[in-house]
């Protein structure tokens, strides 16, 4: 085996065919989104490493990094839980050969660049936490993934039925709710659908004391990525609508937005229902939710009265850095520091020792 790190020639470079061999691959392993976040993250470097087996690419670990005041700090991947680890071969026989091979490439290339904290995020389908297991981390924090699978509804008359099966009663009520209502729900590519989108992303995300994603993030991504937003509309007017990314056999739930006034008309609800009725009747085989933490009980039961399957996986991370020197920073400065990235969770901050 030969491990490279990433070509300027993008022929070499791209591992999609790789992983599109596997009907479990999501947006946030892929070429393209490793692509849009090193475009629109300023300053960071690509440190994506290659597995060659006699010239074929047999796996690969995207890997970007970025400076900060406590020196570089790579993730795999950063940018709201960007969950990419290692991307193997289905078809190898040795799959933890490849993963050997690509995590001590990565360990010379981690002194080379001076990179003071490493994480790898498993994927929610908990690829590769068997391997990781197997290695010591300064630290470790769990995610909970939710997954709807899609595959049995399809299309055709009978998939109204078959997804309202697959949801919880409650949820199947309000979808219904809705609909009696008189909300509508379409596909746009309509400049001031977006517009309305964004903004209302903002104001929802702003009033929860969180920060939203920015205009110039979605304007990339429907540049770059296969995206396809709706909108739910009562008597003509936009009031909720969900922007989402398709991604070989998954759509992933990216962000939803809705007027605060209208929540109680359900028309996110309805907009969901109609995204999921037209991703299976497309033959993606899952809606991918996003993940969670494992004490957002609330949020857990919204995803699962959707049908979600619910699965465990963490975040691992290689830290060089004393604790005391990360406490000097705090929060709002490894927010400042590294902004998009992770360094390690913000609870050993409050650690005693």
């Amino acid at each position: 085996m030969e491990i490279v790190q990433i070509p300027k020639d993008a022929r070499l470079a791209d591992w999609t065919e790789l992983l599109h061999k596997s009907p479990n691959s999501l947006l946030f392993q892929s070429k393209q989104w490793v692509g849009l976040l090193s475009e629109y993250l300023a300053g960071v470097q690509d440190e994506t490493l290659l597995c060659l087996d006699q010239g074929k690419m047999i796996g690969a670990l995207p890997m970007l990094a970025a400076q900060g005041p406590l020196g570089p700090v790579a993730n795999s991947l950063p940018f709201y839980g960007s969950n990419a680890a290692f991307i193997i071969d289905p078809d190898h026989p040795n799959p933890d050969a490849i993963r050997e091979a690509l995590w001590a490439a990565w360990l010379e290339r981690e002194k080379e660049i001076g990179a003071v904290v490493t994480v790898l995020i498993d994927t929610p389908f908990g690829d590769h936490g068997s391997f990781l297991e197997k290695y010591s981390w300064d630290y470790k924090e769990e995610r909970i993934g939710h997954l709807t699978p899609l595959a049995d509804i399809g299309g055709g008359e009978e998939a109204e039925g078959r997804l309202y099966q697959l949801i919880h009663g409650k949820t199947r009520n309000v979808v219904k709710k809705a609909k009696k209502l008189g909300v509508t729900v379409d596909v746009t590519t309509d400049e001031a659908d977006y517009r309305f989108l964004q903004e209302t992303h903002e104001e929802n995300l702003k009033a929860m004391g969180s920060s939203p994603k920015e205009r110039p993030f979605f304007d990339k991504a429907r540049a770059m990525l296969d995206t396809r937003t709706y909108i739910g509309r009562l008597s003509g007017e936009a009031v909720a609508g969900l922007f989402l990314v398709r991604y070989h056999k998954t759509i992933e739930y990216f962000t939803p937005a809705i007027k605060k006034e209208f929540r109680s008309s359900q028309p996110l609800s309805a907009i969901i229902f109609q995204a999921m009725l037209d991703a299976a009747a497309e033959n993606f085989a899952w809606w991918n939710w996003g993940a969670s933490w494992p004490s957002q009980e609330n949020l857990q039961l919204f995803k699962k009265r959707w049908g979600s399957v619910n699965t465990t996986y963490s975040y691992y991370i290689r830290s060089s850095v004393p604790l005391e020197d990360i406490r000097c920073l705090g929060v709002e400065g490894l927010l400042r520091g590294y902004p998009y990235f992770y360094v390690i969770p913000f609870s050993a901050l409050a650690e005693k020792h």
